[in-house]
C-alpha cells in the first residue's frame, strides 16, 4: 500500500517530507511519519478509445472557431457514452483538448495522453499541435 503525504514534515531543520509526496509503507515507518499521510486512493476510470474519439469529434465540430462552450460538450458526451464518465472528467479531457487547440490560443499542459494527441492529428493536423 501506498501513502500520501497530507503536510510537510521538518525535523532538526530538514525536510523528511513534503505535501503530496507517494511514500510505501517501509518508507513511512523508517521515517516515522504516519501521522502525515493517508493512504493513497487510485479510483481512476480509464478513457476507451471510441470515447476518446467521440470527444475529440464533438470537440472539433462543435467548437469550430476554437470558441468552446464546456456544458454543450460535456451534454452531448454524455448523451452518446452515458454512464462512463462524470462531468467533472469530461471537462478536464475538453480542457485537455483545449490545450491542443491551436485556435483557443491557451496552453499550459506539458503533457496529455499520447492516444489523444493522436486522435487530434488525424482529425485537423493543422488545428491541433
Amino acid at each position: 500500500m501506498k501513502f500520501v503525504a497530507n503536510k510537510t514534515v521538518t525535523r532538526n531543520g530538514k525536510v523528511l517530507i513534503t505535501k503530496g509526496d507517494v511514500l510505501t509503507e517501509k518508507q513511512v515507518e523508517k521515517k516515522k511519519v504516519k501521522s502525515y499521510v493517508v493512504p493513497q486512493v487510485i479510483n481512476r476510470v480509464k478513457w476507451t478509445k471510441k470515447e476518446v474519439e467521440t470527444i475529440c469529434r464533438l470537440y472539433h465540430d462543435m467548437s469550430p472557431a476554437g470558441e468552446v462552450n464546456h456544458r454543450d460538450i460535456t451534454d452531448s458526451f454524455i448523451e452518446y457514452c452515458p454512464d462512463t464518465h462524470n462531468r467533472a472528467g469530461v471537462m478536464m479531457m475538453i480542457n485537455q483538448i483545449r490545450s491542443l487547440d491551436s485556435l483557443a490560443g491557451v496552453g499550459g499542459l506539458e503533457s496529455v495522453s499520447p492516444y489523444l494527441a493522436e486522435t487530434l492529428t488525424d482529425i485537423d493536423p493543422e488545428r491541433y499541435s
